[in-house]
């Protein structure tokens, strides 16, 4: 990735509707391309608002599996949605684990980052978590 660049908070405009994603430490940074810059925005009012988190949270069960197709699944519990996003199949430790309100208008990213000293993470919200999350934001309204 060529000609990276690094923030603290990114907050894109993606046809019309703004993702905020805040970092919930200042010890490592969103890494991206140059091509990310015609999405970033100014607005300070968001749509979705999402909290990133560095390793898994210490709690978290997958119930009721809605949808599941190997690499990723989605579960429902305790009235969130959670996404459980592994390489090999829900049974491993997963690479990105989301749990999102009902609305898809707030939740927490857990990026399951092994090495401690990493200081830059890949795009949160790459394939497939961001067009889940739209599609899903979409489907309401």
């Amino acid at each position: 990735m060529g000609n990276n660049k690094a923030l603290k908070e990114l907050r894109l405009n993606i046809g019309g509707i703004v993702v905020s994603i805040t970092s919930s430490t200042d010890k490592k940074e969103f890494e991206f391309t140059e091509a990310f810059k015609h999405f970033f925005s100014r607005r300070k009012i968001s749509d979705i608002h999402l909290r990133l988190h560095y390793g898994l949270p210490l709690k978290f069960r997958l119930e009721e599996k809605i949808f599941g197709d190997g690499a990723w699944s989605l579960h429902r519990y305790n009235g969130k949605y959670i996404f459980h996003f592994a390489s090999f199949s829900p049974d491993c430790d997963p690479y990105n684990l989301a749990i999102l309100e009902p609305d898809y208008r707030s939740g927490d990213i857990y990026i399951n980052i092994k090495k401690a000293e990493e200081r830059k993470i890949r795009f949160p919200l790459r394939d497939p978590l961001g067009e889940i999350l739209l599609i899903s934001f979409l489907s309401l309204g």
